[in-house]
């Protein structure tokens, strides 16, 4: 049963409607009519990784490395998720993972999809240089920190 159309005001379009169970859909439709693809994909080309880590790396010390996704104006894309693939050189993954509370993924396996267009890995620092590796189906982004 469709609820109607609403126009976008201020980024958003307010319904109004009774509780029921069952599946809530919503759909993006063009000012022609057409229906939105953009409103149903995650991520698009201008969506990049950003890795940027939460302290400087000791050797022997775990360092923690936010990898995200941002959009063009640097912000996080909190409604793009891609699954990501991390490989390091200089230190051992521990763990790689997000927030989401409902999956199936396992921290150990370097594999991981973002939740809310955010992600963390746990890395161990062996050497003065570690190179953290992110690739998605699109890109591949690297980025060395210099251990103190």
């Amino acid at each position: 049963i469709s609820a109607g159309r609403q126009p976008v005001i201020d980024r958003k379009a307010v319904f109004h409607v009774l509780y029921e169970p069952g599946e809530l859909k919503a759909v993006a439709y063009a000012a022609d009519g057409i229906q939105e693809e953009s409103a149903l994909r995650s991520a698009d080309e201008n969506t990049r990784i950003v890795i940027t880590p939460e302290t400087i790396p000791e050797i022997g010390a775990v360092l923690f490395v936010d990898i995200d996704l941002r959009g063009e104006n640097g912000e996080i894309e909190s409604c793009a998720d891609e699954t990501l693939t991390v490989s390091l050189s200089g230190g051992q993954l521990l763990a790689f993972g997000s927030a989401n509370p409902k999956t199936a993924e396992v921290y150990h396996s370097g594999t991981y999809t973002t939740y809310y267009g955010r992600s963390l890995a746990a890395v161990l620092v062996e050497a003065p240089e570690v190179t953290v590796t992110v690739k998605d189906d699109a890109q591949s982004v690297s980025k060395t920190f210099c251990a103190k």
